[in-house]
C-alpha cells in the first residue's frame, strides 16, 4: 500500500492547533488578569480555557505529525480518549463558570468536530491508508519486493533483446533498489 498524506487528519490538525493557541492564549489573558485585579472568577475561566487549549494542541500536534504514516489503531484510542476526558472536563466547567462565552462554546463545538472528523471511525482505518497489521505489513513487503524482481526481470529481457542499453538497466536497477 502507498503511503499518502491524510488529508482530512492534516486539516484537522492545522485547525486544532491554531485554535488551542487562540485558546491559550485567551486563557493565560484571563488567568492573569484574574490574579492582577483579584478576580478569582476570571482566573478559573482562564484555567478552564487553558485546559481546552492544551487538548485541542496535543490532539492538533498528533493529527499533524501522523497525517503521512498510517495510522496506528492504538494512538487513535488514546487520543479519542484523551480528548473525551479533557473536553468533558471542560464541559462541567463551563457550564459553572458565570464568564463562559457563547466563543467558547463555539472553540468547544469546533474541537469536538475537529477531533470527530480526524479519526477514522472505521475498524480499518482510512480508505486510502488502512491501519496496519502484522499479516498486512508482511504482505506488502513480499509484494513489494516480488514487483521488484519482475521489473527487473522485464528490463533483463529488454536488455537482452537490446531494446535499452547496459547502462539503462544498471541505471533504472539501482533506482528500483533503492541503491
Amino acid at each position: 500500500m502507498q503511503k499518502t498524506i491524510i488529508l482530512k487528519r492534516l486539516i484537522t490538525g492545522i485547525i486544532l492547533l491554531l485554535v488551542g493557541l487562540w485558546v491559550g492564549y485567551i486563557g493565560i489573558s484571563f488567568s492573569s488578569m484574574g490574579v492582577t485585579y483579584d478576580y478569582p472568577m476570571a482566573v478559573s475561566y482562564g484555567g478552564d480555557e487553558i485546559i481546552l487549549a492544551s487538548a485541542n494542541l496535543i490532539i492538533g500536534i498528533t493529527f499533524i505529525s501522523t497525517c503521512y504514516m498510517f495510522p496506528k489503531k492504538w494512538l487513535d484510542y488514546i487520543l479519542v480518549g484523551l480528548g473525551v476526558i479533557l473536553y468533558s472536563i471542560c464541559l462541567t466547567e463551563f457550564s459553572q463558570n458565570e464568564i463562559t462565552s457563547y466563543v467558547t462554546w463555539i472553540f468547544f463545538i469546533i474541537s469536538v468536530a475537529c477531533l470527530l472528523i480526524g479519526i477514522p471511525w472505521s475498524k480499518n482505518g482510512y480508505k486510502t491508508m488502512p491501519y496496519q497489521t502484522k499479516n498486512s505489513v508482511k504482505k506488502n513487503n513480499q509484494k513489494d519486493s516480488s514487483d521488484y524482481m519482475e521489473q527487473i526481470a522485464k528490463l533483463k529481457k529488454l536488455l537482452d533483446d537490446n531494446a535499452i542499453t547496459q547502462e539503462e538497466y544498471d541505471a533504472k536497477k539501482k533506482q528500483l533498489l533503492n541503491l
